[in-house]
């Protein structure tokens, strides 16, 4: 199974009718179309991407595969969660996903940093319900992935949450897949 995949499997669980839920690098829009079928129309996405060929190959997909519209587009960078999306639903979002490195099939110098990557991870799991899921997609493979995964690492082993590491496979370039849960006794 693709550790894609396997992010949306881990996600499924955590999110019902009406919830709320962030998708940090909109890419290509799947996360967000898989995101916004499982919350419904009475639910909220809200799905950010620094790429403006990125949020309109988001709303392309949107607009193709359904007639709801529980979604906001935000062209701008995931470190801007606490401007971009309203306070109403601090601690009330169910799940957030992460799938970093560049926009596939675009220009590959322009990625997700380790600096931005980390303040947005911490102010996401701040974000998150107490009951809260999130799965971060790291890619060791191009240039900085690795740092990256180290900067991601590292946060998860220095505060107090519950989390995983799933590789993809045993090589040192391998993405990774991080989930981090929350819950009141790790608070």
């Amino acid at each position: 199974m693709k550790l894609t995949e396997l992010a949306h499997e881990i996600l499924f669980p955590h999110l019902l009718f009406g919830d709320c839920a962030v998708d940090m690098t909109a890419g290509n829009g799947l996360d967000t179309l898989f995101l916004s079928k499982l919350v419904g129309e009475s639910g909220h996405i809200f799905s950010f991407d620094i790429q403006k060929a990125a949020i309109e190959q988001t709303n392309k997909l949107m607009s193709e595969n359904q007639q709801i519209s529980n979604y906001r587009l935000i062209h701008s960078c995931h470190t801007k969660i606490e401007e971009k999306i309203p306070h109403s639903f601090f601690q009330k979002i169910k799940a957030i996903t992460f799938n970093l490195g560049y926009l596939p099939t675009s220009n590959k110098t322009i990625i997700t940093t380790p600096q931005s990557t980390r303040y947005a991870v911490e102010k996401s799991y701040e974000w998150m319900a107490h009951d809260g899921v999130m799965t971060i997609l790291a890619y060791r493979g191009h240039a900085g992935g690795a740092d990256e995964t180290e900067t991601i690492t590292d946060w998860a082993n220095r505060v107090p949450v519950h989390h995983e590491m799933i590789t993809g496979n045993n090589s040192p370039e391998s993405p990774v897949l991080f989930v981090i849960k929350k819950s009141e006794r790790f608070n």
